[in-house]
């Protein structure tokens, strides 16, 4: 768990070229936590290669899909979720910051558990100056099944990988013996059957006082 929360962190950070470094602030194991960087006794808990993709002077990152939801006659913010995805047609963004630049085209594959490429492609050659986050390539897998998968990115010297699941949509219709109470809006579009247990959300007026 630690290493993917620095690995979605440090990515997060370099996708914005204003941001020129980081702080470990969790450079050892305590009482009462291990995730630090250095273990008890002095060392170190990752080898240079798993921290290599995400920690070097090149570094690929997914960018996330913007999909904002039209509700009440206006936009609000909303965002695709970059790993997990409902089966069919997948869009992925790839950016890269470099310290030095790269001149190159992005090559992708997309890996199942047993080790079968599923989808691959190559994007177009594209220059990224220095010390600059750039979009470098889109990524188009059609037609997605459930399961889980590896998504592997290069872009010249620069690799990252990225684990993806692929579930089934819901079918709302099969979820019965429920009373949708949502002023929140939070499942706007969803009809459930009505019964005796009831799916509530809330807004924030609903939260004073408590």
């Amino acid at each position: 768990k630690s290493i993917a929360v620095r690995k979605f962190v440090h990515e997060s950070v370099r996708a914005h070229d204003a941001v020129a470094g980081y702080c470990v602030t969790g450079w050892r194991d305590t009482p009462i936590s291990t995730a630090g960087l250095i273990d008890d006794w002095g060392e170190p808990r990752y080898t240079p290669n798993e921290l290599r993709s995400w920690n070097s002077e090149d570094v690929l990152f997914l960018i996330p899909t913007r999909r904002p939801p039209w509700v009440n006659g206006g936009n609000r913010p909303g965002w695709l979720d970059s790993f997990v995805h409902f089966a069919g047609p997948i869009l992925w963004k790839v950016g890269l910051h470099s310290e030095q630049g790269l001149d190159a085209c992005l090559e992708w594959r997309v890996v199942d558990d047993s080790g079968a490429v599923v989808a691959s492609g190559t994007g177009e050659h594209r220059r990224i100056p220095a010390l600059e986050s750039h979009q470098v390539a889109e990524l188009y897998w059609p037609d997605a099944v459930p399961g889980g998968y590896e998504l592997e990115v290069r872009f010249g010297g620069a690799q990252n990988q990225w684990p993806i699941w692929v579930v089934p949509e819901p079918v709302w219709a099969e979820f019965g013996g429920w009373t949708l109470h949502d002023p929140a809006r939070r499942f706007a579009g969803v009809t459930l059957p009505e019964g005796d247990s009831v799916l509530a959300t809330r807004t924030p007026e609903n939260l004073r006082g408590l």
